[in-house]
């Protein structure tokens, strides 16, 4: 149990690419890639009814993943391209934002990717 003193860990903010947009840049099926993600094979987010919603694009597969599990995958496919962020090397020291502290939802670029910031966890 946490006491006053102790700092409480910090959420980190995922952005999720949905199973649609997946499914088009990989060439994979809805039914193989709910079935991946329901294995734990990829990171991915459900629904409250149970339905596969996307996938983690921090944690995307590679072509070599897919390929290596017998898919055919599609030839553009490139996870780099679907992820919504950056890696920049500009961050301080202990890796928070020093800036706005509010929480903020917001559409990535390119294929439709849900972003949820919580304050100083990027």
């Amino acid at each position: 149990m946490d006491t006053p003193d102790e700092p409480k860990p910090l959420l980190r903010g995922r952005s999720l690419l949905l199973l649609e947009d997946f499914c088009r840049a990989s060439g994979l099926d809805p039914a193989t890639v709910s079935a991946l993600v329901r294995s734990g094979t990829v990171e991915g987010l459900f629904h409250l009814d149970g339905r596969v919603a996307g996938l983690f694009d921090d944690v995307l597969p590679t072509v070599a993943d897919l390929r290596s599990m017998g898919f055919v995958i599609r030839d553009d496919y490139d996870p780099d391209l679907l992820r919504s962020y950056t890696m920049e090397d500009d961050e301080d020291d202990d890796g928070l934002d020093d800036g706005d502290s509010s929480w903020s939802i917001s559409w990535g670029d390119g294929p439709r990717h849900l972003r949820i910031s919580v304050p100083g966890a990027e």
